[in-house]
């Protein structure tokens, strides 16, 4: 695992000012982080995928 990548994305995640952070962003950000803890942000990328994929059921 790339340590730049991994802290780049904890640094958009506290940049981000928010709770959750949605969208591809969020995807990204959260499937990276999970591999590293998935115990701290496995459940917000649950939470983003399911978010976006009820987005693409609706958009269809």
């Amino acid at each position: 695992m790339d340590q730049d990548m991994v802290m780049r994305a904890r640094v958009q995640l506290l940049s981000a000012n928010r709770r959750v952070v949605r969208g591809v962003e969020g995807l990204r950000i959260y499937r990276l982080l999970t591999q590293v803890e998935p115990e701290v942000y496995g459940s917000k990328l649950a939470y983003v995928l399911v978010e976006a994929s009820d987005k693409s059921a609706s958009d269809h």
